[in-house]
């Protein structure tokens, strides 16, 4: 601390470092292909995984696996790590560039894979295979052996976790794994079976970080379209897919419109219907006009019900009737009038009255007069 200053503030240094000093990679994803080393790389990938994605350290540099002056990126998009912590994007920079199929390092400690496009990244060169053999030989060496038995030896008196299978001990919810399992084994925009019981009820760090690539893909950074071999429309659908299938509601939304403009409402519903469980009032409200105007089929009046009655309890837009009418959305007294209609063809009329006394008086509330004169001429023809 310097006392004699203004302030008195304090003074941050370290020791020096000798030796040859070298970056291998920065807060916004370049890491360094030409001298290949696996062990910086993997250090920053696992430190994602390790905290389940609420951290991930980047800009690694310093002299051998002595690392000095490196950078956080954090999950809640605070800047908690200053100027240089980029967030959700840093991570996604970080991710998009990393070679996990290149790194023999993850692969032995078993650390998940993050899913990427196909073609997002180029063909692994020569040169890299060959390092990824050597690597992945050393690691099943006698010498690795011996060296690991010294580690543990010297980590036995420390209070740090130390994991023979780190995936078991860092409890994860599974999300890795089955976004990588959905993206080998099933087509883009679908909805794997079982999905009701599997996509999060909230929106998952895996889910920001492939949202924040989609982004990146479809304003075409040159970061992540540089070194990209599909298109930027496969890449950003890829990544939307699985921040929907992550939990992110506004991404499950706009796959259900691209398969509404496709004439597909089967499929619109399927994913209306998830983003609807998971708190969109837009999806209850898209996913019962989808029911309701099924001509083919006699309309499920029960899950018609249950589509609009979430939507009248669901607040995610945090708008009032008058702000919805401004902004050519869905008013709640509409609503309650497409409810009171559903009951009455249940034949529960006293729900039915409810909701149409209840839809008259938020219309007058919203200045709709006649919205409101109209309802009650309803009520009126009920009560005779």
């Amino acid at each position: 601390q310097l006392v004699s200053r203004k302030g008195k503030p304090f003074l941050a240094y370290e020791s020096f470092v000798e030796g040859e000093y070298h970056k291998w990679n920065t807060n916004s994803g370049w890491q360094d292909v030409d001298r290949i080393r696996h062990t910086p790389q993997a250090f920053s990938f696992f430190t994602f995984r390790y905290t389940q994605g609420k951290t991930i350290v980047v800009d690694v540099q310093g002299v051998k696996d002595l690392y000095t002056d490196p950078q956080v990126h954090s999950s809640d998009q605070n800047g908690e790590y200053g100027e240089g912590d980029l967030g959700i994007r840093g991570m996604a920079l970080f991710l998009s560039t990393f070679r996990y199929d290149c790194n023999p390092i993850v692969q032995y400690m078993g650390l998940a894979q993050f899913p990427l496009a196909p073609g997002e990244q180029p063909e692994p060169s020569g040169k890299e295979r060959e390092h990824f053999l050597d690597g992945h030989k050393y690691l099943k060496s006698d010498v690795w052996k011996r060296r690991q038995v010294s580690i543990e030896r010297g980590l036995s008196n420390q209070t740090i976790p130390y994991y023979d299978n780190l995936d078991e001990a860092l409890d994860e919810d599974m999300i890795s794994a089955w976004l990588l399992e959905f993206s080998r084994s099933c087509k883009v925009f679908s909805v794997p079976e079982n999905a009701e019981n599997i996509v999060p009820l909230s929106e998952s760090v895996q889910a920001k970080v492939h949202l924040a690539l989609a982004n990146l893909h479809r304003e075409e950074d040159e970061r992540v379209s540089k070194q990209r071999k599909c298109s930027a429309e496969d890449a950003y659908s890829f990544h939307l897919w699985l921040s929907a299938l992550g939990g992110t509601r506004d991404s499950m939304n706009q796959i259900a419109s691209h398969w509404y403009e496709l004439e597909d409402y089967t499929m619109a519903l399927k994913w209306y219907s998830l983003a609807a469980k998971r708190g969109s009032r837009t999806a209850n409200v898209e996913a019962a006009n989808i029911l309701s105007a099924d001509t083919k089929t006699s309309v499920d009046l029960q899950l018609l019900a249950e589509f609009y009655s979430r939507a009248i309890v669901t607040k995610d837009e945090y708008l009032n009737d008058r702000e919805r009418r401004r902004n050519m959305v869905v008013c709640d007294y509409v609503l309650h009038e497409r409810l009171a209609e559903c009951k009455l063809s249940q034949g529960k009329r006293e729900e039915c009255m409810t909701n149409l006394r209840i839809a008259a008086e938020l219309a007058m509330h919203s200045g709709m007069f006649k919205f409101q004169a109209k309802i009650q001429e309803k009520i009126d023809s009920l009560v005779v």
